[in-house]
């Protein structure tokens, strides 16, 4: 990713948001009529909870002329080293950071690839028909890529919206598979109503519960929920003596289970990818792919507040504007490189919730609103039965 001189004609007055420690809040940041070259690059701070972000319209600028990529970590989780001084040569400046919220230049960051590639299927040697029905068929539910081959006959790509938690490693060397984010909502509401008598209706998973807590089956192997500091900080808070960078790894509650498995990408690693403006859909901190779902992930025994930063970059591949207003085709015969007389592309970033950390709103709005959508979900069961009933 390259951070270019920031353009106010063309990124707007604003390259840095900052959050606090509210949840659910968002603002809207706009790009527009970028050359071929031209990157505008913008800085997403969250104090505590989950920064993020989504597309939410756009004009003459898609995938095919526009890259939008990302790079997320906590501050806690990356080790500092000096600042830029005044004097600084081309390589002493590889070492060092370039502001108080980047990590170091020549940092190593896990890439989590193309979020719009998590749930693809594939169709191969269909024919011209064949292409032209799917490309309807799913025309607003997935993002479809049709690639000429040599033989005349088309391989179509069909890519849905997904979220995961990313895979994560045990000590022993093995791999979790990844774990999609509506069962592990599913898994935390379940423990939820165990605990406190409330949240959604119970469902059917791939875990079970006891007495003794909630069991996953071939999952995470997750460790012990975070418990209060002895000096009584509960993470929910912000002190920069415990979360500034690197602090992480000095933190006695954090992956200390020796059983059970660690984050090498998202939960606040420092990762990267790129986001598809044509797919949509939120990308959440900490997690892979984009989806519905604004909330976060973060590991289970890792403190709610701590300066979380994503990092949102929009290229131009190809001019955005024309004056002519003219239209090119791309190889693939579905996407046309798209040229308007007047291009943008607007994001809504903002800062929410993690979904291990949803209970924590219970008196607020914000559980108000989850609670009031699971009960209007079960009257719509109910009205559904009943008028199934009387055919």
């Amino acid at each position: 990713m390259t951070f270019c001189p920031f353009k106010k004609d063309k990124c707007g007055d604003t390259a840095e948001v900052e959050f606090e420690d509210n949840v659910n809040s968002t603002q809207s940041l706009t790009v527009n009529d970028m050359s071929e070259g031209e990157t505008c690059s913008f800085k997403i701070k969250s104090k505590c909870n989950s920064p993020g972000f989504k597309k939410v319209s756009s004009e003459g600028m898609d995938d095919g002329n526009t890259e939008v990529s990302f790079i997320e970590y906590k501050k806690s989780m990356v080790n500092a080293t000096e600042k830029d001084g005044d004097s600084e040569t081309m390589d002493s400046r590889k070492t060092k950071m370039p502001s108080d919220d980047k990590p170091p230049r020549n940092n190593s960051y896990s890439d989590m690839g193309k979020m719009n590639k998590t749930s693809c299927k594939y169709n191969y040697s269909a024919s011209e028909t064949d292409k032209d029905t799917i490309v309807a068929d799913m025309e607003g539910k997935a993002k479809v890529n049709a690639t000429l081959e040599s033989n005349g006959t088309y391989t179509v790509e069909i890519c849905f919206k997904k979220q995961s938690k990313p895979k994560r490693k045990f000590k022993n060397g093995t791999y979790t598979e990844t774990e999609d984010m509506e069962d592990a909502s599913k898994e935390h509401w379940e423990e939820y109503s165990k605990e406190n008598g409330d949240g959604p209706p119970k469902k059917d998973s791939s875990f079970y519960v006891t007495d003794s807590g909630v069991h996953t089956v071939g999952k995470e192997g997750k460790g012990p929920r975070r418990k209060t500091d002895s000096d009584g900080w509960d993470g929910k808070t912000m002190d920069d003596s415990k979360t500034d960078w690197g602090k992480s790894y000095n933190d006695t509650q954090y992956q200390s289970d020796s059983d059970a498995s660690e984050s090498e990408s998202g939960y606040g690693k420092p990762s990267k990818g790129t986001y598809s403006s044509e797919m949509g859909g939120y990308k959440s901190f900490g997690t892979e792919g984009q989806g519905d779902s604004s909330v976060g992930a973060k590991d289970t025994n890792d403190t709610t507040c701590g300066d979380r930063i994503v990092l949102l970059s929009v290229r131009a591949l190809n001019d955005t504007s024309d004056n002519a207003g003219s239209s090119d085709s791309s190889s693939s015969g579905v996407h046309p490189i798209v040229k308007a007389t007047s291009s943008h592309m607007t994001f809504e970033v903002g800062s929410y919730a993690f979904y291990d950390d949803l209970e924590i709103y219970a008196s607020e709005e914000s559980a108000t609103v989850l609670k009031t959508s699971w009960m209007l979900i079960s009257i719509a069961s109910l009205f559904v039965m009943s008028f199934t009933n009387t055919l």
